[in-house]
């Protein structure tokens, strides 16, 4: 009867990381997953403005706070798609948030995105990935902002790890 050695945990991990690293090298995907979530698409054609974690550049000194979210910068009026497949779970105006649309993605996975005006959709609606939700609200200036947030349960994650395909 032969016998099999148990591997610890540090052991396991190092075989699954060289083994995603292999995939890589012969041409496989390896996507991250946050919450269960490989894919996640900008929401407006512009630039990332602050990333998760990051300080608020408008707050500093002890009013700064690390971003719970992404937000993105883009041109007034630009339209805003969804960057996943779900039901909008809330679509409507938010005290000192502009509109915001919330949308389940699955269990209790949500995303939250806050500054658009001229919603296109309506709570209970089904949205497929890049649907149109709105527009960036009108800016005082060229920019507008907007802001996008991954939540599992009740707590924000960061969504960077995510797969992200470019908007063009």
């Amino acid at each position: 009867m032969t016998t099999s050695k148990l591997h610890t945990l540090p052991q396991l991990t190092g075989l699954m990381l060289i083994a995603t690293a292999c995939l890589l090298l012969v041409g496989g995907r390896a996507e991250a997953q946050v919450c269960g979530v490989a894919q996640l698409a900008p929401v407006v054609k512009g630039e990332v403005w602050q990333g998760y974690g990051e300080a608020n550049p408008l707050f500093t000194g002890s009013d700064a706070v690390g971003s719970r979210g992404i937000v993105y910068r883009a041109s007034a009026n630009a339209l805003v798609t969804a960057p996943i497949a779900g039901q909008v779970e809330y679509a409507g105006p938010v005290e000192n948030l502009g509109q915001v649309v919330i949308l389940n993605i699955g269990g209790d996975r949500r995303v939250v995105l806050t500054g658009l005006s001229g919603l296109r959709v309506r709570t209970g609606d089904r949205i497929a990935q890049g649907g149109r939700l709105g527009a960036t609200a009108p800016a005082h200036g060229e920019a507008a902002f907007v802001y996008m947030e991954l939540r599992c349960g009740e707590e924000p994650v960061n969504p960077t790890p995510v797969k992200t395909v470019a908007m063009q």
